[in-house]
């Protein structure tokens, strides 16, 4: 059986070139394992996948969150994301 037939991506190219889809079915069970498999330092807490960025100071961060902003925005798709 082929993973990509059931929206798994193979690879980490093959996983970022999908796009979020409204409607689609969230990730749960060995979907979600072999994805997570795919990216580094990602991990799966309390049903959420999360990672830590750290940067240099507060305007590089800001800068990152803005960016990841206006990918979000274009996927409309909308992560939770905290600044510590």
């Amino acid at each position: 059986m082929n993973p990509a037939s059931h929206g798994v991506a193979a690879s980490l190219d093959a996983l970022a070139a999908q796009r979020c889809r409204n409607g689609a079915p969230q990730l749960t069970g060995d979907d979600l394992r072999r994805h997570l498999a795919l990216l580094p330092d990602w991990s799966l807490v309390a049903g959420r996948i999360e990672k830590t960025y750290r940067f240099g100071n507060y305007y590089e961060t800001l800068a990152f969150v803005n960016a990841i902003a206006w990918i979000a925005h274009r996927q409309d798709h909308h992560p939770d994301l905290g600044v510590h």
